[in-house]
């Protein structure tokens, strides 16, 4: 369970800086790697 909990905050946390990321450079084709990327961890 904690573990988990873990998992989660970490991933709401890196999906708030890739969000912050996109907002500063404004890159379509670097939002949709980077949500590939971060997808992938997530399941991974």
């Amino acid at each position: 369970m904690d573990t988990r909990l873990n998992k989660n905050r970490n991933t709401l946390l890196a999906l708030i800086a890739f969000l912050f990321a996109v907002a500063i450079f404004g890159d379509v084709s670097s939002f949709v790697e980077g949500f590939v990327n971060g997808f992938n961890d997530a399941i991974g």
